[in-house]
């Protein structure tokens, strides 16, 4: 089926040959990754063997050598620095993707430009 017979459709959709015949569309977008690219490099650089949190039956047979307070303290410590690595990824992220705010009173979307 050619571009110019009358009829046919127009060569800005692309007709693949299959048991069905698909049309795909110029208008569909392709899908963006749901979180930034910043998380998908955090465990890159480690040689150790990777942590594996084992089952808590297991736990509770190993005897432990911390005391409570300096586990404590040792957990506030690695969700504090948690907390600031997907703070600071997250505002890398939408430094580089600014967001659109819809503002009611113009009636029209704008680009937001406050820091997080």
């Amino acid at each position: 089926m050619s571009t110019k017979q009358k009829g046919a459709l127009p060569p800005k959709y692309n007709i693949h040959s299959s048991p069905y015949q698909k049309v795909k569309s110029p208008f569909r977008k392709p899908k963006k990754a749901p979180y930034p690219d910043e998380f998908i490099h955090f465990n890159r650089k480690i040689k150790q063997r990777p942590f594996v949190i084992t089952k808590p039956t297991t736990d509770a047979e190993v005897p432990s050598c911390l005391d409570a307070e300096d586990a404590l303290d040792i957990y506030e410590q690695v969700t504090d620095t948690a907390a600031k690595t997907i703070q600071l990824a997250f505002r890398k992220y939408f430094r580089r993707h600014p967001q659109l705010v819809f503002d009611e009173d113009a009636e029209q979307a704008v680009l937001s430009l406050s820091k997080m």
